[in-house]
């Protein structure tokens, strides 16, 4: 076997190897948008927004004042 014949051979194997692998890569990104895009959708849906968030909490803290008069209301 000469030089080209062994050239002839491996560079296609060679090639469709990293075609293969290219492929595979490929798949695995598409597949990644596509749960990024879920988990984003996700996200969105079940978790609370900030702006809510502060609103809540600046009720809650109302409540833990309100709380706090009365309980100084009662050691006076």
């Amino acid at each position: 076997m000469n030089f080209q014949e062994f050239f002839n051979i491996i560079l296609p194997l060679v090639f469709v190897a990293i075609g293969w692998f290219l492929k595979e890569l490929w798949t695995a990104v598409q597949s990644l948008k596509i749960d990024l895009h879920d988990l984003r959708t996700h996200l969105a849906e079940n978790y609370i927004h900030k702006d809510d968030f502060s609103d809540r909490w600046d009720e809650i803290l109302k409540a833990l004042h309100r709380v706090e008069d009365k309980l100084d209301q009662i050691r006076k």
